[in-house]
Formats: structure tokens, C-alpha cells, sequence
């Protein structure tokens, strides 16, 4: 088996940089195309996030939990 804890930082940096490049194509949203690629790195965000609390999670309930969420 993996081990998950290399994954966890890996994993905050993914959300930091499409957090990051969200912010920035939110503020071409006059350009064409803008609002999509938006709309798509905001989910590869929340993605992220809800993965990185899916493996911090103790029990089978709280790992279902961030499953769906995701």
C-alpha cells in the first residue's frame, strides 16, 4: 500500500496554484473563454481539497463523506 501522507503536500500546492490561476482568469473574464476555464480550475480546487480531507479522514463515514462531496 502507498503511503498517503507524500501525497497531502503535493496535493495543497495543486490547491494553491488553481486557486491562484482561478483568481487570475476570473479577472479576464471579458476574454473569451475565460469564464469556463474559471468554472473548471475552481472544481480541480475543490477536488483538491476534498481528496486532501478524504485521506486525512479516520473513519469509513467521514472518507464516504468527502467522497461525494468530491
Amino acid at each position: 500500500m502507498v503511503p498517503v501522507i507524500p501525497f497531502v503536500p503535493v496535493l495543497l500546492v495543486s490547491v494553491a496554484i488553481g486557486s491562484a490561476a482561478t483568481i487570475l482568469a476570473w479577472r479576464e473574464r471579458p476574454e473569451p473563454g475565460a469564464t469556463p476555464l474559471s468554472v473548471m480550475l475552481l472544481g480541480q480546487s475543490w477536488w483538491s481539497t476534498c481528496i486532501v480531507f478524504k485521506l486525512q479522514a479516520d473513519g469509513m463515514t467521514a472518507k464516504v463523506l468527502w467522497t461525494d462531496l468530491a
